[in-house]
């Protein structure tokens, strides 16, 4: 079943002001969870790249010198 946004939107629109703050509380809720889900991926990511070894922490001097090396 597809539901166009345009149809949503219809929808809230006729729904009291309770009910369209509660549904705009819970979107909010949903974003905040997808978001944290999101940062947990890079998160875990990153992690497995520096324990393989493919992230180097240095200062602004030791890149300039990795980069002129190469």
């Amino acid at each position: 079943m597809t539901v166009k946004l345009a149809e949503i939107v219809d929808k809230i629109k006729v729904l009291d002001i309770e009910t369209k703050e509660y549904l705009s509380d819970l979107i909010k809720k949903l974003l905040i969870e997808e978001r944290r889900k999101e940062i947990k991926k890079h998160a875990e990511a990153t992690l497995k790249e520096l324990k393989n070894g493919k992230i180097k922490f240095g200062s602004l001097k030791d890149i300039r010198v990795l980069l002129h090396k190469a």
